[in-house]
């Protein structure tokens, strides 16, 4: 139902042209979950590696966790839409970042660590 609706807004179009236009490689798609001491930190969403590589993913893993964060692949969610449909490694390659609730606070070190993934990301694509 949102699925087909979502691909016929202005973002994902303008995903699309940017994705063929200046070849980008890697897609990230970042959300939030709940809090649950059950969860990890961070789960990297790839519906089952269908949408990034396991080299990939394995790079952003070791990365966040060196920095301290529970870190699960596809637990407790295995991607959505946008990652189902950009993800063609690996051409580009598409994950989600959840991240849980308690780690999103003002004068969180999350950012930081998004550029971080960025700069993983982009060594091992560029």
């Amino acid at each position: 139902r949102n699925k087909h609706y979502a691909r016929s807004t202005p973002f994902w179009k303008r995903l699309e042209r940017l994705i063929s236009e200046r070849g980008i490689r890697a897609v990230i798609d970042i959300h939030g979950m709940k809090f649950s001491k059950r969860w990890p930190h961070i789960c990297i969403s790839t519906r089952g590696f269908t949408t990034a590589s396991k080299k990939l993913v394995a790079a952003v893993s070791a990365y966040l966790r060196k920095h301290g964060l529970t870190v699960a692949v596809d637990y407790p969610f295995s991607g959505g839409a946008l990652i189902a449909e950009f993800g063609r490694p690996p051409e580009v390659e598409a994950f989600a970042l959840e991240i849980r609730r308690d780690l999103r606070f003002a004068g969180s070190k999350i950012p930081a660590l998004i550029a971080g993934v960025i700069e993983e990301v982009s060594k091992l694509l560029l």
